[in-house]
């Protein structure tokens, strides 16, 4: 399979799929706090079942957070170390360059989308639960610059022994 070149585009359906997650992740948040209100006020549910509802919403939020966390860090890494491996000529640095300027502008769209989404009042404070997942979304197309020029340079660099196959 060729997929020289196509480390770059790796990239939008990495931030296209944090958008995905952030929306479902918030989704959820809403049920889980309408279904919360719900359970609460059954009078034939024992207090001892109510409260271990109502416990496991904070663990929730911990979790989804963390695991927000372990996304944005472990597709970098893995976008890095997947264009690293790909041989291509560094005369196409140019092009990656330019198609990273496409790339931070479609990253602004998805994030402009999220905040759009997030600024009405239930989502908003949906969103308020979480710590990490707001930050990595309101600064995705920083993450994206930073991804992007890791995944340039894991093109472009030379691991030892390509001196020896030049096949581009």
């Amino acid at each position: 399979m060729n997929r020289k070149g196509s480390s770059l585009l790796d990239l939008v359906f990495v931030t296209a799929g944090f958008l995905t997650l952030a929306i479902t992740i918030i989704t959820m948040t809403l049920f889980l706090t309408n279904f919360n209100t719900e359970w609460q006020g059954i009078d034939d549910i024992t207090p001892a079942s109510k409260s271990l509802v109502s416990n496991s919403l904070p663990r929730y939020y911990a979790v989804f957070d963390g695991v927000f966390l372990f996304l944005a860090i472990g597709s970098a890494i893995s976008l890095f170390f997947g264009a690293a491996l790909l041989k291509t000529n560094p005369a196409f640095f140019l092009i990656g360059s330019l198609m990273m300027a496409v790339i931070v502008l479609i990253t602004m769209f998805i994030r402009d989308t999220y905040l759009a989404i997030v600024s009405t009042a239930p989502t908003a404070a949906a969103e308020a639960n979480f710590v990490i997942m707001p930050y990595v979304m309101n600064n995705l197309v920083t993450m994206t610059l930073v991804t992007g020029f890791l995944i340039i340079i894991g093109l472009y660099m030379k691991v030892k022994g390509d001196r020896e196959r030049k096949n581009y």
